[in-house]
C-alpha cells in the first residue's frame, strides 16, 4: 500500500507522503546505475497500486492478473521498463 492512503484511492508518486517513493521513480529514470533493491520495492508497490486499481481498465482481466504477477518478480530497470510499457498500452500512465 501507498504509505498514507486507502488501497481505494489513486495516488501519483510525486503525492506520496514518505517521500522515498519520489526518490525511487528519479532513480529509475534518471540515475539508473543508483536504483537498488529498496527502490525496486517501492516502486513495485506503486505500480501494483496502478495496477490494481480498479477505475483502470484492462481489456481481460487476465491482463491485469499477469502484470501483477510480473511485478512481484520484477527487480531490475528492464523488468519495470517492460511492466511500464504494458500498462502503457492498456493506457495507463503512472508517471
Amino acid at each position: 500500500m501507498i504509505h498514507g492512503y486507502p488501497n481505494h484511492t489513486l495516488v501519483y508518486w510525486k503525492n506520496e507522503q514518505s517521500g522515498q517513493l519520489e526518490i525511487a521513480v528519479l532513480k529509475f529514470f534518471q540515475k539508473p546505475q543508483n536504483f537498488n533493491h529498496l527502490h525496486a520495492d517501492l516502486l513495485r508497490d506503486y505500480l501494483k497500486h496502478w495496477t490494481s486499481f480498479r477505475g483502470h481498465y484492462f481489456p481481460k482481466e487476465e491482463d491485469r492478473q499477469n502484470l501483477l504477477k510480473q511485478l512481484d518478480k520484477a527487480q531490475s530497470i528492464k523488468d519495470f521498463s517492460q511492466i511500464i510499457e504494458q500498462l502503457l498500452k492498456v493506457g495507463i500512465d503512472p508517471f
